[in-house]
């Protein structure tokens, strides 16, 4: 019989927390270091030319990998509705820290032509197919392991796992930007972050591989109502959920890689401030976002989903451009706190966001159904910063990226609005408890 979710021991939800986290952390990392990285990238493997060319380039690449994620998710979701959520995690970080490691070793341009951005679009691709698995079946992982009023403060880990993969990322190519000399990063500097991907990438296997599966996989299991083919299902079944978790993503998306990803190489190369200046005030807004991100979630288990939701898409409608603004004045200062601007309604967006993901839909289609809204929204997101690039390079205005996220921001808010149904007080699986109706959820 399924031991209930409240009665797991303190131990075990910090193993689980762990476990959830660990492979989140090594895909947000791989993906971290590529877009920080995306200036030197951009002279190595591509021929020498226009600059903006080379960045369009290393973007596009960036962007291509993220076509791959539906096809991961088309995989490794009915693979997690049909072996389990930890078994399919498990190969899930196996394969996206192989293929990040293997760009380490990459040969450049200069040593082997146009055969190197061809073998770094394969390597991005794998990276993107396995990607397609890790952020909703983590994030369903931990939502399944959580006591039922507290759901969305263990869900608030996965995007604190992100952001902790994006601070390391940005601290260790800004210490290898400072410390080394160009020639030196140039040579062998760039490649340190991509193989250390590996190392991170054996250690989750290992962390995912001594945790039990969740308390609504072992219902289904023994119930046997495990879904034989969860894909299929989920679209015949799923469509309006499906719909407005995608309408979701897809500013969440924009706006991740926007700020995250892409924010450095704007300042950078649209405004002229010094790149190791950008990555610091990236950095710091960063480090004050994963502080404070918990908290959302205890708001979220207080207050419900939706008007953090909400909250969240009339922010970025109204903040965007001014943070945008100040941010590019050129000054190391106002770069910090045009990025913390950012922060009140990334605050509200991230935690609820994945809390839904995961209670949207039945656990026999959970898998399959959570983790291909999010990637099909994702494919947006992969490309913001070739867009953004791109709009600048056409429109001659910088702050034509800003007007790009309210757009999709206003977009989402409706879809909330009117689409979405409050999802906080939903049982996962019939074995598990009602959730709290008052008191604290914290």
């Amino acid at each position: 019989m399924t031991v209930p979710t409240d009665a797991q021991s303190r131990a075990t939800r910090r193993r689980v927390l762990i476990a959830g986290n660990c492979g989140n952390f090594v895909e947000w990392f791989d993906f971290a270091i590529y877009g920080y990285l995306a200036p030197v990238l951009a002279g190595l493997f591509f021929p020498a030319g226009d600059r903006t060319t080379q960045l369009l380039s290393v973007f596009a690449v960036f962007a291509v990998s993220f076509a791959a994620r539906p096809i991961g998710a088309m995989v490794f979701g009915p693979l997690g509705d049909r072996i389990g959520r930890r078994r399919t995690l498990a190969i899930v970080v196996l394969l996206m820290s192989g293929a990040t490691c293997a760009i380490g070793l990459l040969p450049t341009y200069d040593s082997i032509g146009v055969a190197a951005p061809l073998l770094l679009v394969l390597c991005r691709i794998a990276q993107g197919f396995s990607a397609g698995g890790e952020y909703a079946g983590a994030s369903i992982f931990l939502v399944e392991h959580a006591p039922a009023h507290r759901r969305g403060f263990y869900a608030s880990f996965i995007p604190a796992s992100s952001y902790a993969a994006f601070l390391v990322a940005v601290a260790l190519v800004t210490g290898l930007t400072v410390a080394l000399p160009e020639t030196a990063m140039q040579s062998w500097g760039w490649r340190v972050p991509f193989l250390l991907a590996g190392l991170f990438g054996v250690v989750a296997l290992f962390i995912r591989s001594r945790v039990e599966d969740t308390p609504a996989f072992k219902a289904i299991e023994a119930t046997k109502t495990v879904a034989r083919r969860p894909l299929r299902d989920t679209l015949r079944t799923q469509w309006k959920p499906l719909l407005v978790i995608f309408g979701i993503v897809v500013t969440d998306s924009v706006y991740y890689y926007m700020i995250w990803t892409y924010m450095p190489t704007y300042l950078s190369e649209e405004v002229g401030m010094e790149y190791s200046d950008a990555l610091l005030a990236n950095s710091l807004a960063l480090t004050v976002l994963l502080v404070v991100v918990p908290l959302a979630g205890v708001l979220s288990d207080r207050i419900g989903r939706k008007p953090m939701l909400l909250g969240a898409f009339l922010g970025f409608a109204v903040l965007t451009v001014p943070a945008f603004w100040v941010a590019g004045l050129g000054q190391i200062g106002l770069a910090i706190v045009g990025q913390l601007i950012f922060l009140v309604p990334a605050f509200l967006l991230d935690t609820p966001m994945s809390a839904a993901l995961a209670e949207s839909f039945p656990a026999e289609v959970r898998y399959s159904s959570g983790a291909l809204a999010y990637n099909i929204g994702y494919i947006v997101g992969g490309a913001a910063p070739f867009v953004s690039t791109l709009l600048i390079a056409s429109t001659g205005n910088v702050l034509a990226p800003a007007f790009y996220i309210v757009a999709l921001a206003v977009g989402s808010f409706f879809v909330v609005a009117f689409g979405f149904t409050e999802t906080y007080r939903r049982r996962l699986s019939p074995a598990d408890p009602e959730p709290a109706t008052d008191g604290p959820a914290g």
